[in-house]
């Protein structure tokens, strides 16, 4: 129903059932593009367990700023439901997870473009960090690096309107990242840069953080 009423970016998974040819051939010929944000699910289900902060999230939280740390440490803690409940409810995502990935495949194998976007500023969804495990997710379901690099620079410019980002390529705004490995080889490489390039002009990684 989005695609037919004129929507060009679907955001968030297909979760209820596996997309069928109609929908995928409408997609191609309407030239929209698929951000299937496959883990923010899980920072609803962390805060749910009760959890100060989970495992999953710390090394995140201290990636961003001080005062945004402090609101969500100050919105944890909640009662958790039982144990036989919660678990219940990841069994659940889980499920969602396995036809999300099955069709965020699908999709890709037939040539929608597929990109990475996060819905940040959910819970446990930081503005920043919560792109590596959205790129770990992504490979997770099956898309080679190369893919997955693709969707969160080219083809996520050309879904909001900027195709002249997210390229190397002359006469575009030299803003890069420099990593110490192969993102080719594994993904998570990207998460590990050890220079910045903005606007043409090389930073070192140190210089940038927060004391």
């Amino acid at each position: 129903l989005a695609v037919e009423a004129g929507a060009s970016l679907l955001v968030h998974s297909v979760d209820d059932a596996p997309v069928d040819e109609a929908f995928v051939a409408l997609c191609l010929e309407r030239g929209v593009s698929y951000c299937p944000t496959l883990t923010v699910s899980e920072g609803y289900l962390h805060l749910a367990s009760g959890e100060a902060v989970p495992a999953a999230r710390a090394e995140q939280l201290a990636e961003v700023s001080p005062w945004v740390a402090e609101r969500v440490r100050a919105g944890t803690g909640r009662p958790a439901p039982s144990a036989a409940r919660l678990e219940a409810r990841w069994e659940a995502y889980r499920s969602r997870l396995r036809l999300m990935n099955a069709n965020l495949l699908a999709l890709h194998e037939a040539g929608v473009p597929v990109v990475l976007g996060t819905d940040a500023g959910n819970p446990f969804t930081f503005h920043g960090p919560s792109v590596a495990p959205e790129l770990e997710a992504m490979a997770a379901a099956g898309l080679r690096p190369q893919a997955v690099l693709r969707a969160a620079t080219a083809d996520a410019a050309a879904a909001v309107g900027r195709p002249d980002r997210g390229r190397i390529q002359p006469g575009a705004v030299a803003d890069l990242i420099v990593l110490e490995a192969d993102p080719l080889a594994d993904v998570t490489a990207v998460t590990r840069p050890t220079h910045v390039v903005r606007g043409g002009v090389l930073h070192r990684r140190a210089d940038l953080q927060v004391p």
